[in-house]
């Protein structure tokens, strides 16, 4: 990840939870009257087919009269349509007429039944490009004077299967673009006429009273266009569709999804099953928000957290740190055996279920830093079974009253056997101010130990500045650029470049404005370094750990990283928006980054309470 995106991502953050404004309580047992349907066999062939050519129309048809389209709207209104069909003739007639006025040359016809136009390629034409930036998919029509081998050919009509007994046929780039005609403007006149209601009651009722049932979200129609949205989003864009093996995967499960999300009765239900859909997704950048969305009222679930931090080793799970309110009864070292009776191998199981992740070690970081124990109801009761220090069995009960999970906080620099400087990288709390007015200190040393487990902080380049004798700069990192659907002849543009000068350098206060850090103070950090990294280790993370071994700072202890780098892609959607990786991180030797991550000169992996990683780097650096 680019360094002027960790400001964006923050910014985003914030963005995001200052328009969430209203908590659903209780959201497991609310919205209780949902709309739900079992789907035939045949409606969910209907259903599909429609998501097909709504994704290639959408995305690969230049129109530049489409931007008063509610595609949301058009979703639920195609539904409906495609819900009255007989026949195979009708749903075909209903296509025709629900996509001719958005595109005027589509056909619709049985498989093999298409022909196609001869290309000219002699004159100018039009094409849509899509590219993968932070806020989403960007569309735009290009006007294109001078045809290369890249590029759709003008006019010739591209085949698609819709379904198992359609192809839909269209040019995904034209010599001339098509007018607004009377049958466009009364088909967004019709989707413009569907209203969708946010609340039960006003906006200001549900604020006073602290909640309220959602309303649109009841009707499967509109449950059933989202994820028609979703899935194109991902069919079409996902940089790693290939490498997950989604080619092999992902539209089979979606046409088992529709069902499951027509039959959604509560919204934690449908949030279940969203977070199943995109564990397909081997990403940790992929994560739903447990939201919906509409203007600028948003509504969200609240999670709720006890007072305790675990930690996994081998096959057992080891209690890390616990809240004062609960040391009487359970203390750091004890062994969690089953939590609400259930094992702690099958709840870990279950979760895995829930949640994208790179790679299975990352999968478990990311359960073990905040879902283990997350409730969407406050003051609920947790039961644990474990194995204290004495071997003695017992059962305590935890309380969900965190509204964050719990952590100690991270120390961000301290001194070992009195010749070690350790400094935490990732450590929210730290300053590049306090490295300034300690350097003196820290020199005095017999080398640093960097520990970059888990998301660094932007004051690790300042840091980084101080440590380097060259001019450093961000590896192989590549934007798609889209002209074809189901990502056929994929097209990249590599990233801007960005440096971190040394802090003797000229150019070091030029650079540090320039990719927006602190600029370094005019001393050198003395080494020897080493670096520390594990699984969470991840995104902007293993930007620095790919320059740090692209450029031999020092030696990598630890274990493989998250393998999941890349800039974070939001897509807003009217419910659960969502983010994935939107941008191809390579390894600088061109092998394969994603799932397998930056990988350590000296393997060690931490045991239950001891950190390994650490007594392996203060070794060396003692040696």
């Amino acid at each position: 990840m680019k360094i002027k995106d960790i400001k964006r991502d923050v910014l985003k953050s914030v963005l995001f939870f200052t328009l969430c404004i209203v908590p659903l309580s209780g959201i497991g047992n609310t919205n209780t009257s949902w709309d739900n349907k079992t789907l035939s066999n045949e409606e969910i062939e209907r259903i599909h087919g429609l998501s097909r050519i709504y994704g290639y129309v959408r995305y690969f048809y230049p129109n530049e009269n489409l931007k008063s389209l509610d595609w949301f709207k058009f979703l639920i209104y195609s539904i409906s349509q495609i819900e009255q069909s007989k026949s195979d003739e009708d749903y075909n007639q209903i296509l025709y007429k629900l996509f001719t006025p958005i595109c005027p040359q589509i056909r619709i016809n049985e498989l093999g039944n298409l022909s196609l136009n001869k290309m000219d390629i002699s004159q100018s034409f039009y094409i849509v490009e899509n590219k993968n930036e932070s806020s989403g998919i960007v569309s735009n029509i290009r006007h294109i004077s001078e045809f290369r081998s890249f590029y759709p050919s003008p006019d010739s009509i591209y085949k698609y299967k819709i379904n198992s007994k359609l192809i839909v046929g269209f040019p995904i780039a034209v010599s001339s673009l098509p007018l607004k005609s009377k049958e466009l403007t009364s088909l967004i006149s019709k989707t413009n006429r569907i209203k969708l209601k946010l609340f039960s009651k006003s906006l200001l009722g549900t604020l006073v009273s602290g909640g309220s049932e959602l309303s649109f979200i009841k009707s499967y129609e509109a449950r059933l266009a989202n994820e028609i949205m979703r899935y194109n989003i991902v069919q079409h864009f996902y940089p790693f569709y290939f490498e997950d093996k989604l080619n092999e995967s992902w539209e089979i499960s979606f046409q088992e999804y529709y069902n499951k999300i027509a039959n959604c009765k509560n919204l934690k239900e449908y949030y279940d099953h969203v977070c199943n859909l995109l564990s397909l997704l081997k990403d940790s950048h992929a994560d739903p928000n447990f939201s919906v969305s509409m203007g600028l009222a948003a509504t969200y679930a609240s999670s709720y957290y006890p007072e305790i931090e675990t930690v996994l080793h081998g096959n057992k799970l080891y209690v890390k740190n616990v809240g004062e309110s609960n040391r009487q009864k359970i203390q750091a070292g004890d062994i969690i055996t089953s939590i609400n009776n259930e094992s702690v191998d099958d709840v870990v199981a279950n979760k895995l279920k829930y949640i994208s992740y790179s790679r299975k070690e990352t999968g478990l970081k990311k359960i073990f830093a905040s879902k283990l124990f997350e409730s969407y109801k406050k003051d609920s009761i947790i039961t644990l079974a474990l194995v204290n220090n004495r071997f003695d069995n017992q059962s305590v009960s935890l309380t969900t009253n965190l509204a964050n999970p719990y952590h100690l906080d991270t120390v961000f620099i301290k001194h070992y056997n009195d010749s070690i400087f350790y400094i935490n990288l990732c450590c929210i709390n730290g300053k590049y101010e306090t490295i300034k007015e300690r350097i003196s200190e820290i020199n005095n040393n017999k080398g640093i130990i960097f520990d970059l487990r888990g998301y660094a902080q932007p004051y690790a380049l300042s840091i980084i500045a101080n440590i380097i004798d060259t001019t450093v700069s961000l590896g192989n990192l590549k934007q798609p650029v889209t002209y074809y659907p189901d990502h056929l002849r994929e097209s990249y543009i590599s990233a801007e470049k960005w440096h971190i000068a040394p802090f003797n350098s000229n150019l070091s206060d030029e650079y540090a404005k320039l990719y927006q850090y602190q600029p370094p103070v005019n001393t050198k950090l003395k080494g020897p370094y080493v670096f520390l990294m594990d699984a969470s280790s991840i995104s902007f993370t293993e930007t620095l750990l790919d320059i740090v071994k692209a450029y031999k700072l020092g030696p990598i202890i630890g274990e493989n990283s998250a393998g999941c780098n890349g800039d974070l892609m939001f897509t807003k959607l009217p419910i659960a928006s969502f983010t994935m990786t939107g941008w191809k991180f390579i390894n600088r030797d061109n092998t394969q980054h994603h799932s397998v991550g930056i990988i350590p000169d000296k393997f060690v992996t931490n045991s239950s309470l001891v950190d390994l990683q650490l007594d392996t780097a203060i070794k060396y650096l003692l040696k």
